[in-house]
């Protein structure tokens, strides 16, 4: 797999104010042997209109009713015909221009690996740093109590997709990617951290994981507690599992070492996030080009350089 071909899949319903940054982050991509499969399940606000813009850029481009984000997902990796698989949501983003790229060289440095992901900034409506965690290892045992895998960052192989049975489980619409990740996990496959940004998360107050916690997440996920592990783990403990795997020390069992390493992040968190209140770590896809390969498809290209050119530039700071 010197130079595999990646298929990434991104489905979306009704998401016109973001989706063009999330298409224009895997277009601008470096890493040239690109598969980019859209599956949206017949928009009415104009997103449809963003895609048809970019349409001679993209591989495949459905619209048409489903049942859900799950189905789309499953709709659109059986038309993928890549050796590495992903799946980016339309409200998220590619961290840079060489997100793909660099989940390829680490594919081809650690090839008994299966599952590869990186690290995640959440970011606002704007574009603007919200949160992010430090840097751990993967940890087997820590993913059976609490899903920190994040979603967008991340990278699998087809081998390790189809071992676990070459689905998306449509039974779940919240808590898809975690029953996967379990899945994957139960049948042999091998995850690795590495400690790059690769994926930027939006959170506002409609999105999914914020306006569906209560109502399906917490009930998804507490199915896949009784699966794995014969037990539900209550809200409290799972975000003290969450972290006692970032900080190193559970809140509960171990307060003195949580709060010693909150003392030294905290600080450390909040004067990054002044030095880049400002900065939307998104708009690096402003000034990016889509990448040369792509541009040669179909007639869809100018008018979708000159859509972007519309946006206001933005550079990485300092």
């Amino acid at each position: 797999m010197a130079r595999p071909l990646v298929s990434i899949v991104t489905p979306c319903f009704n998401h016109v104010e973001y989706i063009e940054r999330t298409l224009r982050s895997v277009l601008c991509q470096d890493y040239e042997n690109v598969e980019y499969i859209v599956m949206d399940g017949g928009s009415t606000d104009g997103t449809r209109e963003v895609l048809d813009t970019y349409a001679g850029y993209l591989d495949v481009l459905v619209s048409e009713p489903d049942a859900g984000q799950s189905d789309a997902l499953n709709r659109g990796f059986r038309l993928a015909r890549g050796d590495v698989l992903a799946y980016l949501n339309s409200d998220d983003c590619y961290a840079s221009a060489q997100t793909i790229s660099r989940a390829v060289h680490h594919f081809a440095a650690s090839p008994s690996f299966d599952v590869i992901y990186g690290r995640r900034y959440t970011i606002d409506e704007e574009g603007k740093l919200l949160h992010f965690l430090p840097y751990r290892p993967f940890s087997e045992e820590m993913l059976y109590l609490v899903d920190y895998v994040p979603q967008e960052s991340t990278f699998w192989t087809r081998r390790a997709y189809e071992r676990a049975g070459g689905f998306v489980n449509a039974d779940y619409d919240f808590a898809m990617d975690y029953e996967l990740w379990l899945r994957m996990l139960r049948a042999g496959a091998r995850f690795h951290s590495v400690p790059e940004l690769f994926g930027l998360f939006r959170y506002y107050a409609d999105q999914k994981t914020t306006a569906r916690w209560q109502t399906q997440g917490l009930p998804e996920i507490a199915r896949l507690y009784r699966e794995y592990l014969g037990r539900i783990v209550p809200e409290r403990e799972m975000h003290d599992y969450h972290d006692e795997h970032f900080y190193g020390a559970h809140a509960r069992l171990h307060p003195k070492g949580a709060a010693c390493f909150q003392r030294f992040w905290r600080p450390m968190l909040g004067w990054y996030a002044e030095h880049v209140r400002d900065f939307r770590f998104d708009g690096w896809v402003e000034d990016a080009e889509v990448n040369p390969a792509r541009g040669q498809k179909a007639p869809g290209g100018p008018r979708a350089r000159d859509r972007a050119s519309r946006l206001a530039p933005a550079r990485f700071p300092s």
